[in-house]
């Protein structure tokens, strides 16, 4: 009888410590979106155009492999081979390419105005996961319902870390509709430049050291035929090309 008193007081305790220890949660970014999986079986190797605004063509191959986190991509054009990454949330496609000190952003544009979203290097074998990136408008920021302007004020948390949490900002200098957004970090003293394109609700931007790093960046739809509509820019170019991907017959 002595015994189970015991055993009952023991495990009373117990049960009370417990249920007074804090529970522990990793950091999640506020409202930060989740980038899903695809519907689309992605990997694959498509023919690609890239049609700027004077109409001239250019023509190339992509190959696209499923990463850990994301998708790796290889590029190969007419005067030139390069690596980048992608991400994909439904059938909205971000991807970017270029050396390895580009990284890829992709923003959702919530209804209160707030850009929660994710981003990854290019090279994005490096890493075991996604980082994460919100961003609130400040009393600096003019940005209407069709133009991103101004500043906002970011909370980062680096792509395989749980911590620590970086604060800065992103200034949005320029894009409309259909202009090419040009931006700046600034994280804790230190700056990135980075070029990007809106779709809807959607932005993908790409972050490099300096104006003349040889990053690209991409946003476009997987459509049901496997094929991809969207448009493409590059960090020192003026404009949008168009990106059309057709994938190639098994």
């Amino acid at each position: 009888m002595i015994r189970k008193t015991v055993q009952r007081i023991l495990i009373g305790n117990a049960l009370i410590i417990c249920a007074m220890m804090p529970v522990v949660r990793p950091f999640v970014a506020q409202g930060t979106a989740t980038v899903t999986a695809t519907p689309h079986d992605f990997a694959s190797s498509y023919s690609v155009k890239l049609i700027n605004k004077n109409g001239d063509v250019t023509e190339g191959n992509l190959r696209v492999e499923r990463a850990l986190i994301a998708y790796s991509l290889e590029f190969t054009w007419p005067t030139e081979k390069v690596k980048g990454a992608a991400l994909i949330d439904g059938d909205t496609l971000a991807f970017a390419d270029g050396p390895a000190t580009c990284s890829l952003f992709l923003y959702k544009i919530e209804a209160s105005g707030t850009l929660n979203g994710t981003f990854i290097p290019v090279n994005v074998a490096l890493v075991s996961a996604s980082g994460m990136e919100s961003a609130v408008a400040t009393s600096e920021t003019t940005s209407t319902a069709s133009v991103l302007k101004g500043a906002y004020a970011i909370k980062r948390l680096n792509p395989g870390t749980a911590g620590p949490l970086y604060l800065g900002t992103l200034v949005f200098f320029a894009g409309g509709a259909s202009d090419p957004l040009r931006v700046i970090w600034d994280v804790q003293g230190k700056k990135q430049v980075g070029i990007g394109l809106r779709m809807g609700d959607w932005i993908a931007l790409v972050a490099g050291v300096s104006p003349t790093d040889r990053c690209g960046v991409g946003l476009a739809t997987l459509l049901d035929d496997d094929s991809i509509e969207g448009s493409y820019v590059q960090l020192n170019s003026t404009a949008a090309s168009d990106f059309l991907g057709l994938r190639d017959e098994p």
